[in-house]
């Protein structure tokens, strides 16, 4: 079951399991109206002790103002930025890139951000940890 959340103007983040079944794998999709970006990555981090993606997004559901979020998976072709806005105090704005790091013809990046509540995240966190 794949874990979903979107902004209310339709920007949706999906992530799924690889349907390789290969362990740590995850397809992460980014849609909007006329957009749809999709890669293959990992549920790590890249760095010297390695987060788990779904304990990053419940870092993110607790975030206070001023404090920054980050996480970068181990091919460098998946990152998310989540902070607290003061202009939606009520909110979390989280950034995300999509890209190919290969170094082929076809290099490609995508950049989305979706403004949500801390209750949407802690939700998608917990999805997360099923997949």
């Amino acid at each position: 079951m794949p874990a979903e959340i979107s902004q209310k103007d339709g920007l949706t983040l999906t992530i799924l399991p690889c349907p390789s079944g290969r362990p740590g794998c995850i397809l992460v999709r980014l849609t909007g109206t006329a957009l749809q970006a999709e890669i293959a990555s990992e549920k790590n981090s890249a760095g010297d002790v390695p987060q788990p993606l779904e304990e990053f997004f419940m870092l993110a559901a607790q975030l206070e103002e001023g404090v920054t979020q980050d996480w970068l998976s181990e091919g460098q072709d998946l990152a998310f930025s989540a902070s607290k806005d003061p202009f939606f105090p009520e909110g979390v704005f989280l950034r995300i890139y999509l890209g190919s790091t290969s170094d082929d013809d076809c290099d490609w990046q995508i950049n989305g951000s979706l403004l949500l509540t801390p209750p949407q995240i802690a939700l998608f966190a917990e999805k997360l940890k099923q997949i």
